[in-house]
């Protein structure tokens, strides 16, 4: 798929729609794009070591502002990266190849970070659908007393599609972390919050697919992404009162949302002989959340 000259110099939003064997939703989430009211763009697609189809439905699209990039099987992290690497435009968007784009979502974003030129990124809200119900998801980003200790505190952008980013600050931070299986949209939005102010403009701008599949209900990869993400800002969190206060308020969350979920995995586990799950449960519990396992004894949790 090639460039024309007036598609080159029209580009200003760089879309990267990172994809792993969803070629059955693809389509839809590429006619999202196709869809925005705003129409300076490009979209670079970036198979992942794909299996299936996902080349046949990027040309089937026929579009000169569609690019397709096949790599080895990497990982989201590194397939988000090498979007960035080849992307044209100043700003960039990302989409998780079984979510969608609200027809409006780049230009709010493009005039919202236009209006706060100095922000790292602008965000906002989300509509999920899918799995089990379909609600509205609004995020608490009041700064307390920024955003840097709000994220510290808990992942308040659930999903990183809904957020317009800086093409420099992306550089200047070195992209996602590609040693991070999950968690490194987190992970992107902790540093950049460090450096940058961040904006939200709380429009419903992204529709977020819910399945029970999905990574974020892996409750012990969370666990482990999720802490690692957190341990890394240990020191910096340290040089302030009000930074330590989040940061273990943090760690608190991430042992509610994921830490007894994983325990009670753990234990589902070693009842139904699944000893592989439960020795990878087992480690991860070990290294983070060790005092899960008294939760275990002191519940009789192994009682029939």
């Amino acid at each position: 798929m090639t460039y024309t000259e007036d598609t080159i110099n029209s580009v200003v939003i760089s879309v990267i729609i990172p994809t792993y064997n969803h070629a059955e939703y693809l389509r839809s989430s590429i006619g999202s794009v196709l869809s925005q009211s705003y129409g300076k763009f490009e979209i670079i697609v970036v198979d992942d070591g794909s299996t299936d189809n996902t080349c046949e439905i990027v040309e089937w699209h026929c579009k000169p502002s569609i690019r397709y990039i096949k790599q080895q099987n990497r990982g989201l992290a590194a397939a988000r990266n090498r979007g960035i690497g080849e992307c044209r435009g100043d700003y960039v968007a990302f989409l998780d190849a079984d979510d969608r784009f609200l027809p409006h979502h780049l230009q709010v974003s493009i005039d919202t970070i236009r209006e706060h030129p100095h922000v790292g990124f602008v965000c906002g809200n989300i509509r999920t659908f899918g799995y089990p119900d379909d609600f509205y998801h609004v995020h608490n980003c009041a700064p307390s007393p920024d955003h840097y200790a709000s994220l510290l505190k808990g992942c308040f952008i659930v999903n990183v599609g809904a957020c317009l980013f800086r093409r420099d600050v992306l550089d200047k931070m070195g992209g996602f972390n590609e040693h991070l299986r999950a968690s490194e949209d987190w992970d992107l939005f902790l540093r950049i919050a460090r450096h940058f102010p961040i904006f939200c403009h709380h429009e419903v701008i992204l529709e977020y697919r819910r399945s029970l599949g999905q990574m974020s209900r892996q409750c012990g990869l969370m666990l482990d992404t999720s802490m690692r993400t957190l341990r890394v800002q240990y020191d910096y969190a340290h040089i302030k009162e009000e930074y330590r206060t989040a940061y273990e308020s943090g760690i608190n969350d991430i042992i509610k949302y994921y830490g007894n979920p994983a325990v009670d995995e753990f234990v589902t586990r070693l009842r139904n002989n699944d000893l592989k799950v439960a020795w990878d449960l087992f480690l991860t519990l070990l290294r983070w959340y060790p005092k899960g396992f008294l939760r275990v004894l002191h519940g009789g949790a192994f009682r029939k």
